[in-house]
């Protein structure tokens, strides 16, 4: 397996020497995030879907971009999350349960396309973690992961700086605690600014 990646690479490596667009390289960037939680919660019997808040955060993230052609590229990067978000924070039965974001950062690859000169569209499959603080009538920390998918544009405003609109959902795995099981989702939009070397 390792063999295969580092191959896959090489080639990657190679193909952005032969063939440059005006996305590939390396980039850093910062992005402004509307985050919309949902969280199904099921205790037993009983399930109580929708459950979430509305939050504002920030992201900072790098990525590498491969030239695949002329015109396209395929992004591989990592991004961290900033702020502490609530996700939730509601009374059932008597009890009361908050979720809070902790820590949360993805790994993702986003194979991209240079629609018109300094445009490119790109859709994005990636890798979530999250660290939640649970407080209320439950404590301590949760961890989720799960898959985001998503599209989004990068616009160059001149030759080392361009900007970012991007919106992806990410639905994570079903962990279960002393009181219930827990299956958040979340439906993020961005715009940043990001600055490639």
């Amino acid at each position: 397996m390792k063999k295969i990646l580092v191959g896959l690479l090489l080639s990657c490596a190679g193909l952005s020497v032969s063939a440059q667009t005006s996305f590939s390289g390396f980039s850093v960037f910062g992005n402004l995030n509307h985050l919309t939680s949902s969280v199904k919660y099921t205790d037993g019997a009983d399930t109580i879907d929708g459950l979430g808040k509305s939050s504002v955060g920030f992201t900072l993230g790098t990525d590498y971009g491969f030239s695949l052609g002329k015109d396209s590229v395929l992004l591989l990067g990592a991004t961290f999350n900033f702020g502490s978000p609530e996700l939730f924070d509601f009374n059932v039965g008597g009890d009361n349960f908050k979720f809070e974001e902790k820590t949360a950062w993805s790994l993702y690859l986003a194979p991209g396309v240079e629609v018109v000169k300094d445009v490119l569209l790109y859709g994005k499959l990636a890798y979530h973690d999250m660290k939640v603080k649970a407080s209320g009538d439950i404590t301590g920390n949760q961890s989720f992961n799960g898959v985001g998918y998503g599209i989004g544009s990068r616009v160059n405003l001149n030759k080392t700086t361009f900007m970012t609109v991007e919106f992806q959902q990410i639905n994570f795995g079903k962990e279960t605690t002393a009181v219930g099981t827990w299956e958040p989702k979340a439906t993020v939009g961005s715009v940043g600014i990001g600055f490639k070397f």
